[in-house]
C-alpha cells in the first residue's frame, strides 16, 4: 500500500500551457515577437542563459498555433498543451530552424514549408504575370497539401497545418507578384498620376439612394475603402474626422466605401450611426469591381481622384501620415 502511495504522489499534472524555449545564434538578436490568434503579441527577451522562453496559454478554437515574428521574417509554430517545442534559430532567418523534445516531425514539416515557399519566391523575384505565380502557388500547395494528409499527427495539427501552407502560397508567393504589378500600374501602367480613375457606379448611400464617381465630378475625391471587421480602418476614424473639418468647405469630398459582407451590412449601419462617421458613406455589398480595378491589396486603403475624375494619388497617404495633410494643402 505504502508504494502505491509514492507512486501516485509522485505523478506529474498535466499542465495547461505550452512550454517554448528558443536558442538564438546572432547576438545581435535581443528580443522577439510570439503571437498566438486572436490574442495580443508577447514581447520575449532573453534570459540570463541567453535563452528565450515562454508558457504559451490557447483559446479553444485556436488552440494548435503561434506565430514567431523576428527582425525581418516570421514562421508559425505548432504548439499543443502540456508539450515543450524546443527551437534553435541560426539567425534571424527561419528557414532551416532545428527543434528538439516534443512536436519535433510536426514543427519539421512547417517549417520545410516555409523554407520551400520562400524558394519558389524567390524563383518569382523578378516575375510581374499574376497567373504564373497563382500556378506556382498552387504547385506548391498541392506538394504540401499531400504532405500534410500522409503524416501520422493527429487531425488538429493537420488542420492548422493547411492553415499554415494556405498562408504562406498567398503572403510568400502570390502576394508579392500582385504587389509589382499593382506598383508597375501605379508608376507606368493605367494606375499612374493622370489617368482616367476607374468609377465605382450605383453604390448605396448610407443617406438614401444611390451614388456614382461621376456624382461627384468637379472635386477632388478621397476614397476609403474599409469594413467595420479591419482594426487598422478603424484606428484611422478619428484622424479622418480631423482631416474632414480641417478642409470642410473646401473643393473636396470624402468618401468611405464599405466592403462589409451582407451579414454585416446591418453592424456597418450602426457604426456610421453611432460613431457618427462623416463625409459620404457607401456601401459596395461586396461588389469588388472598383477595388480590383484599383489593384486594392488590403483594408483600409486610400486613393484621391481630382476633379477631372483623373488619378491623384492609387495609395494616397493615411489620414493618420502627415504627408496627407501636405499633399491636400497642395492641391486645395
Amino acid at each position: 500500500m505504502l508504494i502505491i502511495f509514492l507512486a501516485s504522489c509522485t505523478e506529474r499534472t498535466p499542465r495547461d500551457y505550452a512550454l517554448l524555449t528558443m536558442e538564438v545564434k546572432d547576438p545581435k538578436v535581443d528580443s522577439l515577437q510570439v503571437k498566438v490568434i486572436g490574442q495580443p503579441t508577447k514581447i520575449l527577451t532573453r534570459n540570463e542563459r541567453g535563452i528565450f522562453s515562454d508558457t504559451v496559454r490557447f483559446e479553444k478554437e485556436n488552440e494548435g498555433l503561434m506565430v514567431l515574428f523576428g527582425n525581418n521574417d516570421f514562421t508559425f509554430l505548432y504548439l499543443q498543451k502540456d508539450k515543450e517545442v524546443r527551437v534553435e534559430v541560426p539567425n534571424d532567418d527561419y528557414t532551416n530552424l532545428t527543434f528538439s523534445q516534443d512536436l519535433v516531425k510536426e514543427n519539421e514539416l512547417l517549417n520545410e514549408a516555409l523554407t520551400s515557399a520562400t524558394t519558389y519566391r524567390e524563383g518569382l523575384k523578378e516575375e510581374v504575370d499574376v497567373e504564373k505565380g497563382t500556378a506556382s502557388a498552387k504547385e506548391y500547395l498541392d506538394i504540401f497539401k499531400d504532405k500534410i494528409a500522409k503524416t501520422q499527427a493527429d487531425s488538429l495539427y493537420k488542420i492548422n497545418a493547411n492553415k499554415v501552407v494556405k498562408n504562406y502560397a498567398r503572403v510568400l508567393i502570390t502576394n508579392p507578384i500582385k504587389n509589382r504589378v499593382r506598383s508597375y500600374r501605379m508608376e507606368e501602367g493605367d494606375l499612374a498620376k493622370g489617368k482616367p480613375a476607374p468609377k465605382f457606379i450605383d453604390l448605396e448611400n448610407y443617406k438614401g439612394g444611390k451614388t456614382s464617381l461621376d456624382d461627384l465630378k468637379g472635386k477632388y475625391v478621397y476614397i476609403d475603402i474599409w469594413a467595420t471587421w479591419c482594426v487598422f480602418c478603424k484606428k484611422e476614424i478619428p484622424h479622418l474626422k480631423k482631416i474632414e473639418e480641417k478642409y470642410h468647405g473646401k473643393n473636396i469630398e470624402f468618401v468611405s466605401i464599405s466592403y462589409d459582407a451582407k451579414s454585416t451590412y446591418q453592424k456597418w449601419r450602426d457604426m456610421v450611426k453611432e460613431k457618427e462617421l462623416g463625409g459620404i458613406q457607401l456601401y459596395a455589398n461586396m461588389d469588388k469591381s472598383f477595388t480590383k480595378a484599383f489593384a486594392v491589396r488590403g483594408y483600409p486603403t486610400f486613393i484621391l481622384i481630382d476633379p477631372q475624375g483623373k488619378i491623384v494619388s492609387a495609395d494616397a497617404p493615411r489620414p493618420s501620415n502627415p504627408e496627407l495633410v501636405k499633399l491636400l494643402d497642395s492641391i486645395l
